[in-house]
């Protein structure tokens, strides 16, 4: 071996750009950010199922229809009292 190839194959010792501690920090953040999402995701999933499902079974038109309803009737009922009709 010539002394050209010895310095070129020789490399010194790589020190590491962060602590352990860092590394390990960054690496339980990044998974609770994932595990957040992920339950959010999940959440979303399934209103969205339950949504389908009363929408499916028709029992949103109903549950939507009668609050408007009432509100109608209680407008109606004021507007009467301030007619006197």
């Amino acid at each position: 071996m010539t002394t050209t190839t010895a310095a070129t194959t020789r490399q010194p010792a790589l020190q590491p750009q962060l602590s352990a501690i860092a590394r390990f920090g960054t690496a339980v953040t990044v998974a609770a950010l994932l595990a957040s999402a992920w339950v959010l995701a999940e959440s979303a999933s399934h209103q969205a199922v339950r949504s389908a499902a009363a929408a499916f079974s028709g029992e949103s038109q109903q549950a939507g229809a009668a609050p408007v309803l009432r509100a109608a009737a209680a407008q109606a009922h004021i507007q009467r009292g301030r007619t006197g009709a």
